[in-house]
């Protein structure tokens, strides 16, 4: 998405979210800017959500995700400046961490819808503009999974090892479960043990895993 009209990016900075010009009055300057019909779907930017509308008329309108920040970068692109706006993870770039193991519980849960897709990124996709989900994953190269929040990620074939190190690589993730009963599920979460549902917390068995990052 790149935004050149330096206004929409002051209101940005100042609101927290990307006023689009109104379809019904300017629908040039709407597929200008999007390429599609008016009041059809726009890209929406990752770790960002829609900011609910009675009506297509009105102004399109974004939000970062709770725990995200919006910032606004500037790039080059086919010899114009471009102003493109992001949700980053609202953390100190620099932190130390260790994580707490615990055999309080295991966690996990089923998918709340399953579509017929073969790639990863198609799936991806489809949990992006769908407000309910937080994580996609393709099953057996057939379907793809939605996940809700606070789930951030989701392997259902992984080693222990491989799960503590999708966790570790991810800022944002907070806690991980690993369930070897099946072949290996990992779920990583974004807050807390005591934040996570009660619907997704399942017995634990002495095969499992669950840790939390917990700051130095």
């Amino acid at each position: 998405m790149c935004i050149a009209n330096l206004m929409l990016v002051v209101v940005v900075l100042w609101t927290g979210s990307l006023t689009l010009a109104s379809p019904r009055r300017q629908p040039n300057i709407m597929k200008k800017f999007w390429g599609k019909p008016v009041c059809k779907k726009y890209d929406l930017i990752e770790n960002a959500e829609w900011i609910q509308r009675d009506s297509c008329e009105e102004n399109k309108r974004f939000k970062c995700r709770k725990g995200y920040q919006l910032l606004v970068q500037t790039s080059c692109k086919k010899g114009e400046w471009c102003l493109e706006p992001s949700c980053q993870r609202n953390v100190p770039t620099e932190y130390k961490y260790k994580f707490k193991y615990s055999n309080e519980t295991t966690l996990g849960t089923r998918p709340f819808k399953t579509i017929i897709l073969s790639v990863q990124e198609n799936c991806d996709e489809k949990c992006k503009n769908d407000s309910n989900c937080t994580a996609g994953y393709l099953e057996g190269r057939r379907r793809c999974e939605f996940y809700p929040e606070p789930i951030i990620f989701v392997s259902l074939d992984s080693f222990r090892d491989e799960c503590i190190n999708w966790c570790t690589e991810r800022i944002e993730c907070v806690t991980l479960s690993h369930d070897r009963s099946g072949d290996g599920y990992c779920y990583l979460f974004n807050v807390t043990l005591d934040q996570i549902p009660e619907n997704m917390k399942n017995p634990y068995e002495m095969v499992d895993t669950l840790a939390e990052k917990v700051c130095e």
